[in-house]
């Protein structure tokens, strides 16, 4: 019944948007649209030490459907669907380490709402993910309404099963050559695990914190081969964050061979009254591409400065930012972006066909006195971590994939959660257009 609501509802929000800026000729512009469905069936077990287990095996995905354009103007909307299947239930683990002395308590936690693949207590996600009014003028987009983003922080992290969606105003404008600009107003936002949209900031749990967030920024390939990005995220109060990404696809080629590499920095300060706290740090990396036919290897290095980076990392949870922005997040628990921390790693792949094997190895050194200082609440001890990671293209709408993953950390440690973990991912993607 839940799901049946859900699709009504989405129907009349459409047909509401849709008749109230379009008027009665709508005929053409519907039946033109397209719709697209994102079908996946995910198996996840994590296998934890000194922390709750994690298991789920849910299907269901995303069916949108985005309208012609009439006029200029498009309607388009989204439901998103996750279902358990396995239903593992609770269990209940202690947190902590008895080897150093530390606490020990008790915590019962749903399994499969663990996984990050449904919500927190195992039930089933349904919901209008995306409902939007699109306006194109020119050069220029408005779009309004609950969408996807796309912006190095504020994007739809889609890692597990479903994506972030946000409820936010994006402008873009393509009149300058080899240029995009961009402004982005976002008063709010549905975690991947959830259901329910709600503030930028209510995650946070703090009645003194209730901003919006807004991002300029612009993305410019003038440069051969390159793309440079630049985006200033402002949250009134809190946080200002200033990030930039410089990404080369050939820097040499000879014959087989390319080199290609990566850069970013990310700056980050309170902003006003500071309600999270004085707040001044860095994150700084650098990626190299090294390629040869169908070989890859990927050689990347991250630090992060004196305090834990807000809205990544140990925040992508509960403020409407999104994923570890970092390059070497390849983590099970993205603790690169804690205070002090310093990570590198390396991926090699090789493609045969269809099938792409890799190995994916990313060491972490942390700085327990930094993190500390720097007001982690994700405090971890240095780890190291290996992935490997295969995918497959069955055939033009299906793909299958399959990553084995464990991590060691290297001491005893309140937050010492050593993991093994297997996921097996087949999604099922197809279209019908009316055009």
């Amino acid at each position: 019944m839940k799901i049946i609501q859900s699709v009504v509802a989405s129907a009349i929000a459409l047909t509401t948007i849709t008749t109230s800026v379009m008027g009665d000729d709508l005929q053409k512009s519907l039946s033109d649209g397209k719709m697209t469905a994102d079908l996946r069936a995910f198996y996840f077990n994590g296998d934890r030490d000194n922390r709750t287990d994690r298991e789920a095996f849910v299907v269901g995905g995303i069916v949108k459907y985005e309208s012609a354009s009439y006029y200029g103007f498009k309607v388009g909307g989204a439901f998103f669907g996750a279902y358990d299947l396995l239903d593992a239930g609770m269990q209940t683990a202690q947190k902590g380490s008895i080897e150093n002395g530390a606490p020990v308590n008790l915590v019962t936690k749903n399994l499969a709402g663990n996984t990050e693949m449904v919500n927190s207590d195992g039930s089933a996600i349904e919901t209008l993910g995306e409902a939007y009014l699109q306006y194109n003028v020119g050069q220029t987009m408005l779009k309004v309404g609950r969408q996807r983003l796309n912006t190095p922080l504020m994007n739809d992290y889609y890692n597990r099963f479903l994506p972030n969606s946000f409820e936010a105003v994006l402008l873009t404008n393509k009149d300058i050559p080899d240029t995009e600009l961009m402004a982005i107003y976002s008063f709010g936002w549905k975690y991947k695990a959830s259901d329910t949209f709600i503030g930028m900031t209510d995650g946070l749990e703090d009645p003194a914190i209730d901003e919006d967030v807004m991002m300029l920024g612009f993305k410019n390939s003038t440069i051969p081969n390159t793309k440079v990005g630049v985006y200033v995220y402002h949250m009134p109060n809190v946080i200002d964050t200033f990030y930039t990404q410089v990404d080369n696809s050939k820097l040499v080629e000879i014959d087989a061979f390319k080199l290609s590499f990566s850069l970013q920095y990310l700056n980050q300060q309170e902003s006003g009254d500071a309600l999270r706290g004085p707040l001044d740090s860095y994150l700084a990396g650098a990626k190299v591409n090294f390629a040869l036919g169908n070989a890859k290897f990927t050689a990347m290095y991250d630090q992060v400065g004196d305090h834990t980076i807000e809205g990544s990392g140990t925040d992508y949870s509960a403020m409407g930012f999104s994923k570890f922005i970092n390059f070497t997040d390849i983590q099970i628990d993205g603790e690169a972006l804690n205070a002090g921390a310093v990570s590198y790693g390396a991926v090699f792949g090789y493609k045969f066909g269809d099938f792409k094997p890799a190995i994916k190895y990313v060491h972490i050194e942390q700085d327990l006195a930094m993190e500390a200082a720097g007001t982690t609440s994700n405090t971890r001890p240095s780890s190291d971590e290996w992935n490997l990671d295969f995918k497959y293209k069955i055939d033009d709408v299906s793909k299958l994939r399959v990553r084995l993953a464990e991590i060691d950390y290297e001491s005893t440690h309140p937050n010492e959660f050593d993991e093994v973990n297997i996921r097996v991912i087949y999604d099922y993607k197809f279209s019908v257009s009316g055009s």
